[in-house]
């Protein structure tokens, strides 16, 4: 019983991969915030994004287990930092790890480039939330053109990989705070960082109540962290 448990959670999970410096979003007392890769949890409640229906849904984290890869305890990565134009008289600078996955709209179709491939002029989307504001359907697509790259210091980085309940894909890395003019209020800029490694099938919800309500989140995860 509990090893076909362990293989349903196995293969039917999203499987993505996320660093210590993502930022992702996450409800606490209510409202929205985002926190570090590093501080999240089991059983906290994250935002997701549905690429196929394009819609935003909240989802409890079922497991986040650290990667143990040799490899992964001695890479650096370098960061680069996007200046893009919002609007006619507001640009903001965006922080992105090389190795993060970004939308760019090429000739009208958007297309998954890591950050290194992505140059001045390019078109790119961000998502924009009101921090205050904890209802996901207020958060929307922007599509901005970069106007200057700069490639910032190298850091050690570590891998997590997070396991939610449904196919979608767990939303982090914000970028940048900053005000829009139309209404001056303060939105968080992010990039929609879609990871290569995932999967498309969906996990019913009934595997993922139990497995966290019996508390074999944790034993799943020590029984994963011995596959890396």
């Amino acid at each position: 019983m509990l090893f076909s448990l362990f293989f349903v959670l196995f293969f039917f999970q999203i499987r993505a991969g996320y660093h210590q410096f993502s930022k992702t979003w996450v409800i606490r007392e209510g409202k929205q915030m985002q926190m570090d890769v590093d501080l999240i949890s089991q059983g906290d409640t994250v935002l997701t994004y549905d690429p196929e229906a394009k819609q935003f849904k909240w989802e409890r984290l079922l497991i986040k287990q650290r990667r143990f890869k040799l490899m992964d305890l001695t890479k650096k990565i370098e960061a680069l930092e996007f200046t893009v134009n919002l609007t006619n008289e507001t640009t903001a600078t965006l922080q992105v790890n090389t190795d993060q996955y970004v939308r760019v709209v090429v000739d009208g179709i958007a297309y998954h480039f890591p950050a290194s491939e992505v140059d001045i002029g390019d078109r790119i989307y961000l998502v924009n939330a009101n921090q205050s504001n904890d209802d996901p359907q207020k958060i929307t697509n922007n599509l901005v053109t970069i106007d200057n790259i700069q490639t910032s210091l190298e850091k050690d980085i570590r891998y997590y990989d997070m396991y939610t309940a449904s196919g979608n894909i767990v939303i982090n890395n914000l970028a940048c705070v900053c005000e829009i003019d139309f209404d001056g209020t303060d939105y968080y800029m992010m990039i929609v960082d879609f990871i290569e490694e995932h999967f498309d099938a969906k996990l019913p919800q009934i595997i993922s109540d139990i497995s966290y309500f019996f508390g074999l989140s944790d034993w799943i995860r020590q029984i994963l962290k011995n596959q890396f």
